[in-house]
């Protein structure tokens, strides 16, 4: 049971300035259960503009950035399992047609 809990941390590819730290669980061999903080900084509001107002013109909405933080939820799957179960889907692990003469 000790051998199945972990720690997790990771940041977005995406995003820069988002980060994720929590807990894994690995309930069956190659699947695991993950959940924790994600923290990552958003835009706000300028000052004197609030959402669901209309304004005239363009106006400039972005105002200073600030962390935030927010729950996440996620399963992990060893490749292998991956394959079997998406391989068709996403063609992972498939062998390559070579064209012959």
């Amino acid at each position: 049971m000790k051998q199945g809990f972990g720690i997790f941390g990771g940041l977005s590819v995406q995003n820069l300035n988002d980060y994720y730290a929590g807990g894994n669980f690995q309930i069956a061999h190659g699947l695991q259960i993950i959940g924790g903080v994600n923290f990552y900084r958003q835009d706000t509001f300028a000052h004197g503009f609030t959402s669901g107002d209309i304004y005239a013109g363009t106006p400039d909405f972005t105002g200073p950035q600030r962390w935030t933080r927010g729950g996440f939820f996620g399963i992990g799957l060893n490749l292998p399992i991956f394959r079997k179960a998406f391989g068709s889907v996403t063609e992972l692990g498939t062998k390559v047609p070579t064209s012959g003469s």
